[in-house]
């Protein structure tokens, strides 16, 4: 899924950052707003300079400690203790 940044009070689209497979988890603005923190359910995160339009770091498998794999999910309907 693409991400696509708009102005709000107008409305218009300022950036659309690339269509990936999985899934946007967390977004996070810097102070500034300058850069744009995504983070994916593929276990990538990615930071944006927004003004250049251009990747500034990228981390692949990363999984936060809070996330449970998929593989590792309880069975739907069940409950964890």
């Amino acid at each position: 899924m693409g991400v696509d940044i708009h102005e709000i009070e107008s409305g218009q689209r300022l950036f659309t950052l690339p269509e990936e497979q999985s899934a946007v988890w967390w977004l996070a603005w810097s102070p500034d707003s300058s850069r744009l923190a995504v983070s994916r359910s593929a276990g990538s995160i990615s930071v944006w300079n927004l003004g250049r339009a251009e990747t500034v770091l990228q981390a692949n498998n990363f999984m936060p400690m809070s996330a449970t794999p998929v593989d590792e999910a309880p069975p739907s309907g069940s409950r964890q203790p």
